[in-house]
């Protein structure tokens, strides 16, 4: 029969992170090109790493209170303009020619790209309530495929003998065609009469917070940038 609306949804939201996991799996196959485009050895972006770390912090951070303040109703509207961007960013990266320039287009595509992962797990979570595991898990291996995928699109660009910073465009442009698809389909919830009440403390507890996400952040910032420089300079 055809696709339901709420399947189609659901797809959207796949490509969303799939996409995602490209974007973070990217960046060490094209380091020795966009330093090519710079002028500098691959050892001179290191503020690039930085700038993604920061961007990926704040993106997620800005989502979340956006997600609890201004887009309760059309929390769709706010997914589908950080897939815009982030796709805008990933157009501008090959065409960057300074340290700086690349900088900043990777603080804005990290910035676009965590907040689209926070939006993302949020909305499945409000939309299926106790129905969201195996779609929670769909969503992740989504992301891990395409994290997988993003050396072998570099590669295959450099095979052709074509700039793989250009990759980006690969991904930028679904991105597009997914927000624009998101922006689109009104939010329904899928199972309000399975979600549980939300239990709110007066107080919130900020020490075990604050430790939790030095926690994470440090991890993530690990895991990404040893990642990245690893593959730069064994292949």
């Amino acid at each position: 029969g055809p696709q339901s609306p709420m399947s189609a949804c659901f797809g959207l939201y796949l490509s969303a992170f799939g996409l995602f996991g490209i974007t973070i799996g990217i960046l060490g196959p094209v380091l020795p090109t966009l330093a090519n485009h710079a002028g500098v050895h691959p050892e001179d972006l290191s503020v690039v790493f930085v700038c993604r770390g920061c961007g990926s912090m704040l993106g997620a951070i800005s989502a979340g209170y956006a997600m609890d303040h201004w887009a309760r109703n059309r929390p769709h509207q706010l997914f589908a303009g950080c897939l815009v961007l982030k796709s805008c960013a990933g157009l501008c990266l090959p065409l960057m020619d300074s340290v700086g320039k690349i900088g900043l287009v990777l603080l804005a595509w990290a910035f676009c790209s965590n907040a689209v992962n926070a939006i993302g797990g949020t909305l499945v979570c409000i939309r299926y309530g106790k129905k969201m595991g195996a779609r929670y898990n769909a969503i992740n291996a989504a992301f891990g495929t395409g994290a997988l995928m993003a050396p072998m699109l570099a590669q295959q660009f450099t095979a052709v003998g074509w700039d793989p910073t250009y990759a980006t465009w690969c991904i930028a442009i679904p991105d597009m065609v997914v927000g624009i698809g998101i922006g689109l389909t009104p939010f329904q919830m899928v199972h309000t009469d399975l979600a549980e009440p939300l239990i709110v403390e007066d107080q919130v507890r900020w020490r075990p917070v604050v430790y939790t996400l030095a926690f994470v952040f440090f991890v993530v910032a690990a895991e990404l940038g040893l990642g990245s420089w690893i593959y730069c300079f064994y292949h």
